[in-house]
């Protein structure tokens, strides 16, 4: 099925199935946050901890605790946490 060519096959939150439901987009947030983009469907505003030329660190607009913060490299590109576990020791390396 085309869903699951792009998508997972079941829900990260609930486990429901999504085989049936139609595929959609969302603004890609981060990167909004990386570019300075002001607005998309919402205003992208955050609270900038920490900023150089290869990182930005800022308040999780959905924490779930009192200290839950991001951090995204702004000079690479990573698909997913994945990523890094295929390269280890490049991925140590970019957290470190």
């Amino acid at each position: 099925m085309l869903v699951t060519r792009y998508l997972l096959s079941t829900c990260n939150a609930c486990g429901g199935d999504l085989s049936d439901v139609a595929i959609s987009k969302v603004d890609n947030i981060f990167t909004s946050f990386i570019f300075g983009i002001e607005k998309g469907n919402f205003p992208y505003s955050i609270s900038i901890r920490h900023q150089t030329r290869d990182l930005l660190v800022f308040d999780d607009l959905m924490a779930s605790s009192p200290c839950h913060v991001n951090c995204i490299p702004t000079n690479m590109y990573i698909k997913d946490l994945r990523v890094l576990f295929e390269a280890p020791d490049q991925g140590t390396l970019l957290l470190q």
